[in-house]
């Protein structure tokens, strides 16, 4: 079943997603790795679930915003 939802929490490839009141466990697709893309807490996403409560990141809605950390090598 393809659902819309979004990502609470991240932790070693696993994700987080809400969804109608409910939390389901999903992975990425392979596919989002061989294109360099790294699905986000925060971020929008369409996934399929299974009735077991896991599922798979299918597809990242566009992003509205974002915060950029400062380079780390920065001199004072």
């Amino acid at each position: 079943m393809m659902a819309e939802g979004l990502i609470v929490r991240s932790l070693g490839g696993f994700y987080s997603v809400e969804s109608a009141g409910s939390i389901c466990e999903c992975r990425a697709r392979g596919l989002f790795r061989k294109e360099g893309i790294t699905p986000f807490v925060g971020d929008f996403v369409t996934f399929s679930a299974r009735d077991d409560g896991t599922g798979t990141v299918e597809q990242i809605h566009p992003r509205r915003n974002c915060l950029r950390r400062p380079p780390e090598n920065v001199t004072k």
